[in-house]
């Protein structure tokens, strides 16, 4: 057998890069609080090892002599906040925390470096003060800049509270986008090393960059490239992935390249034709989360069909028992990264005259409402849904409005 491996990255000089710089755009404001707080931002250009973090703080007149400063890095990757609170991840994974910096008086740029620290392309960094005072004169705060020039930051910002982060805003809605810059260096280098298990399947070791994606593809000719599988390095530089089934022939040639999407990425491993002449449909995806399924013939219209939820070997099944003649198309849609979803299926008129409902959504023990609308302006409610185990169906009798109505779900 003649196995090739291929890294998705190629060598590049190491040479630092300006990835976030929020240094240009003084709107001459400075916020200040005793509670820890900062920014979310998304990164710029490619690099993704930071080496060095500048701030600008300023010190008020009066402020004490043992005032310090303590900057933390996080992943943002917490858990979600209670409905009905934006469902907005908070900080999560600590990624880097500096020593305490002392403070003076007055504008004080603060340089941390020889810093090696793998980020994702989203990332919250905050600044505790410690020693300072909370009455005018005796603060120590953020410069407020906004818009960036490199990467971009949200217009709201985080304290940290006694029993979890919440999102703030200034007064009159000012961007809270406070004066920072990152520098880093290029990504390290994706690296593949296979054996074959005991059970004949190939277990590929990859590592690479902490808070990226690997899509892993197989081929037998290093020509026609078939995607197997994935692995996340959300959390880790390492990873590994067992192939889905032992590849027979000489020649296996393997090969990764970067999710666009990490953490969100779906693909389809088999599509098989069920013995009812539908399909029967095995997925991959990100471990518990939930998607909706849709099919079409032409890749044009596209029906929902349900939802998948993967669990946590980020495995699942969907049986399509539409019998379809013809070609027909599948992909998934993540509703949304933020939270719960709802959505209505498919319509159905039953010759009685009553109406069928096929609704999916979040599991949850919570009914539904289920609304109804003649001209999509005024809805009334017209009866409720159970979706525990995360689809159901709802009957409405004959209506007397006739068959032409519009329906939504809400919660």
């Amino acid at each position: 057998m003649v196995l090739t491996l291929a890294s998705a990255l190629l060598h590049r000089p190491a040479r630092a890069e300006l990835i976030y710089d929020n240094s240009k755009n003084d709107l001459n404001l400075f916020l200040s609080r005793t509670e820890e707080f900062g920014d979310e931002i998304d990164f710029g250009g490619s690099a993704r090892v930071v080496t060095t973090m500048a701030f600008q703080v300023f010190g008020e007149a009066a402020l004490p002599a043992n005032a310090q400063a303590r900057f933390r890095l996080y992943r943002a990757n917490g858990p979600l906040p209670p409905a009905p609170e934006p469902q907005i991840p908070p900080p999560g994974d600590l990624l880097f925390q500096s020593p305490d910096i002392e403070l003076r008086p007055g504008v004080q740029a603060v340089r941390v470096v020889d810093l090696s620290i793998p980020v994702p392309n989203r990332v919250m960094w905050t600044v505790e003060f410690l020693g300072i005072g909370n009455q005018p004169g005796q603060r120590a705060g953020l410069q407020v800049y906004h818009p960036p020039v490199v990467g971009r930051s949200f217009k709201d910002y985080w304290v940290k509270e006694p029993t979890r982060w919440r999102l703030y805003l200034l007064e009159a809605g000012k961007s809270a986008s406070f004066a920072a810059q990152f520098e880093g260096l290029p990504n390290p280098p994706v690296t593949l090393a296979a054996a074959t298990g005991g059970d004949g399947r190939m277990v590929i070791r990859v590592t690479g960059p902490v808070g990226s994606e690997q899509l892993l593809e197989h081929s037998f000719d290093n020509d026609a490239w078939h995607t197997i599988g994935s692995v996340s390095l959300l959390t880790t530089n390492a990873a590994t992935f067992r192939a889905p089934f032992a590849f027979s022939g000489t020649n296996q040639f393997y090969r990764t390249r970067a999710s666009a999407f990490p953490g969100s990425t779906v693909f389809f491993q088999s599509i098989a034709q069920a013995t009812n002449g539908g399909a029967l449909l095995s997925l991959f995806g990100p471990t518990n989360t939930q998607h909706i399924v849709e099919a079409s013939q032409d890749r044009a219209l596209w029906t929902v069909l349900g939802t998948v939820r993967f669990g946590t070997n980020g495995l699942a099944s969907f049986h399509d028992t539409n019998a379809v003649s013809g070609q027909r198309f599948y992909r998934t849609q993540r509703p949304s990264v933020l939270g719960s979803f709802l959505a209505i299926r498919s319509i159905q008129r039953r010759p009685d005259g009553s109406t069928v409902l096929a609704c999916s959504g979040t599991p949850s023990q919570r009914s539904v409402f289920v609304e109804a609308s003649l001209d999509l302006v005024s809805w009334a409610s017209i009866g409720a849904v159970s979706l525990a185990t995360g689809e159901a169906d709802f009957i409405e009798p004959i209506s007397p409005f006739g068959n032409y109505r519009f329906y939504r779900l809400r919660q």
